[in-house]
């Protein structure tokens, strides 16, 4: 089994907030942190835990991002 990040960069203008975190209940997942430092885009970054492999990984992130950014 596997830990690591995955991170989302996409562009949003005007915002900036420093780095919160978010909470989620897959196992999967350690922590998840949002911010928007620059004023240009929103970083959000999920840290996993116990994964199998980048596909499984992959598939949790694009399981949990659109709860995140809606």
């Amino acid at each position: 089994m596997a830990s690591g990040t995955i991170e989302f960069v996409a562009p949003i203008a005007g915002v900036r907030f420093e780095p919160i975190e978010v909470s989620n209940q897959h196992p999967a997942v350690e922590k998840i942190v949002v911010e928007a430092r620059d004023n240009e885009k929103l970083n959000i970054v999920l840290h996993l835990t116990d994964v199998f492999d980048l596909e499984e990984a992959a598939d949790i992130a694009k399981e949990i991002l659109p709860s995140i950014i809606n």
